[in-house]
């Protein structure tokens, strides 16, 4: 295992572990928050749900509080796990195919020069697949996760509460995390698909359509957003500008 496998697999480790622990403090904050209101006699303290929701009931008296508090854990954790998983396997797919083209580019030399083109169109048309498959939910990631960013951001610098402050500290990283392993596994995926573009070095006449197909790298897109690196510094960027803004809307 190269060093960057190895440092690609403890980032998934510490991006795995630090969405569930968000999950987590999302889900029992509030709970932890109100204990400890009581222990130091606060009794005046305003209860709040892990979830936003309007009831035609005092969803704050006891024993609606409690239960909806715990039916409301249900939904976080689906959701934490789920999109830990489907994070992971967007970040697997896009290691595949990244060490399919380095397979491809090392067997140039060994290999008949027929089956490194079949082979190379292989997984381009299984690029092309994964990029149609999952260029909806970029889109929706990306999208989602910049006004979640803007959100948090704003709701982190207004409010007076510590423990929303955690929650939405924790939930701020993530998001920023997220958007980052998808632009940068992305950005993987396009410069190893370049990569093979070395091989025009080679001077043979049967590698002129595997040259020419060499050149169109894949580069995972998902509406009018392109999983990069670039985007991501122009996503936080933005989210700042905006943060700032409503701050200065507020005051």
């Amino acid at each position: 295992m190269s060093r960057m496998e190895y440092l690609l697999n403890m980032f998934k480790v510490l991006y795995s572990r630090f969405l569930r622990l968000t999950g987590i403090t999302f889900s029992f904050t509030p709970l932890i928050h109100g204990t400890v209101m009581k222990i130091l006699g606060h009794q005046d303290f305003e209860r709040y749900l892990p979830i936003k929701a309007i009831y035609p009931f005092d969803m704050y008296a006891s024993p609606y509080y409690e239960i909806l508090y715990v039916v409301m854990l249900y939904p976080v954790f689906i959701t934490s796990y789920a999109s830990v998983g489907f994070d992971l396997l967007f970040f697997d797919i896009c290691r595949a195919l990244c060490d399919e083209f380095d397979i491809i580019k090392h067997c140039v030399d060994s290999e008949d020069k027929k089956n490194i083109m079949s082979h190379h169109s292989k997984v381009l048309k299984i690029a092309d697949e994964f990029k149609e498959l999952f260029a909806p939910i970029i889109f929706i990631q990306f999208i989602e996760g910049s006004l979640a960013l803007c959100v948090s951001g704003f709701q982190l610098v207004m409010s007076d509460v510590f423990a929303q402050k955690i929650v939405v500290t924790f939930l701020g990283v993530a998001l920023m995390m997220q958007l980052f392993f998808y632009s940068l596994f992305s950005e993987f995926l396009k410069s190893k698909s370049e990569s093979a573009a070395d091989l025009c070095y080679i001077p043979d006449r049967d590698y002129i359509l595997f040259i020419m197909r060499s050149h169109r790298s894949v580069v995972i897109k998902g509406g009018f957003y392109y999983a990069t690196l670039e985007t991501f510094n122009n996503i936080v960027k933005t989210a700042g500008s905006l943060i700032a803004l409503l701050q200065s809307f507020e005051e």
